[in-house]
């Protein structure tokens, strides 16, 4: 296999060297999105793509980023007031959870050791005694932050 330099562009990530071939390539006219050429290809991919996926029905495809692609898993999968439960792993894992929460699912998170796990609830039954918690089971009223450390620190032991 030949590797050729090309010419240097800046490209995130980058720099990227693009081999004068591909950029000649990039310097034909555009194709018509109605014309017959791209209706026969697009009718042909989409054809590959249902027995490629086995579906019933003619696939869908649309045009989307990353977050267009976590969009649609979330609304194929979750309905709104579904509940799900993200790892606080990071930025990537919390941003998805968000995205969920936007479409009107439920998030709760665990701490990334596993340790903590925080889970949307309707009602404890505890309004008298708020701010309330369960705790492994347990219910626990008249929380501030000195009690909910040291039931946290107890919960890891």
């Amino acid at each position: 296999m030949t590797v050729r330099a090309g010419r240097e562009f800046l490209a995130v990530p980058g720099p990227t060297n693009i081999p004068d071939e591909v950029l000649q390539a990039m310097h034909r006219p555009a194709v018509e999105i109605y014309s017959e050429p791209l209706i026969a290809l697009t009718d042909g991919l989409l054809r590959d793509l249902g027995k490629v996926f086995a579906t019933a029905t003619r696939p869908y495809i649309y045009i989307a980023n990353g977050h267009g692609a976590w969009e649609a898993a979330l609304t194929n999968v979750l309905s709104r007031g579904d509940k799900i439960l993200v790892l606080e792993s990071g930025q990537f894992a919390m941003a998805w959870g968000d995205a969920a929460a936007r479409l009107g699912v439920e998030m709760g998170t665990t701490a990334p050791d596993g340790s903590v796990t925080l889970e949307p609830v309707y009602c404890l039954g505890l309004c008298a005694v708020a701010p309330s918690a369960m705790l492994n089971g347990r219910l626990i009223g008249r929380l501030d932050q000195a009690r909910l450390d040291a039931l946290l620190a107890e919960a890891q032991q």
